[in-house]
């Protein structure tokens, strides 16, 4: 009975420590037509997921909000990065990502179809150029392994 009643305030505890942290990344206004992106609404959509991540609770400081020039490759990759390192065990993560993606050849051999998918940063190219050879996508299996690392820091109590 007395460890019944240690565990399940170990589990409260958890529970009331837990954080709700929020990445939201919204792109519509890619940069001038040499990157090759036609005009979309995926900044229009932060407006909407901010709504869903209040109404559930997470708040504007754990909320990082990344639209249009703000979401590069880099900043994204950082954003990601800070995710994973503040993030403990039985957090709540909320990732809401509206922009462009892109198929482009799978360079490891993971892929039956021989494709990557990939969401594409606010500095991203459309086509190989000489100087650019899709660096600043951000394939799926970079988001599988910050998921992982996500994962491995909110704990299996912990939802993504």
């Amino acid at each position: 009975m007395k460890r019944g009643l240690i565990i399940s305030l170990l589990l409260l505890s958890i529970c009331v420590n837990a954080e709700r942290r929020a990445l939201i990344i919204g792109i519509g206004a890619y940069p001038d037509v040499d990157y090759g992106w036609h005009i979309i609404n995926g900044d229009n959509d932060v407006l909407f997921a901010q709504e869903i991540a209040r109404s559930n609770g997470f708040s504007s400081e754990q909320t990082t909000l990344l639209v249009n020039e703000q979401a590069t490759f880099q900043t994204i990759t950082q954003a990601f990065h800070k995710l994973i390192q503040e993030s403990r065990q039985g957090d709540l993560v909320y990732i809401h990502f509206s922009g462009h993606g892109q198929q482009i050849t799978d360079l490891d051999g993971d892929e039956q179809d021989g494709y990557d998918e990939a969401w594409i940063p606010y500095d991203a190219l459309q086509e190989p150029t000489p100087n650019y050879h899709g660096e600043h996508h951000i394939t799926d299996d970079q988001l599988n392994a910050w998921l992982k690392q996500l994962r491995a820091k909110v704990g299996q109590t912990g939802t993504i």
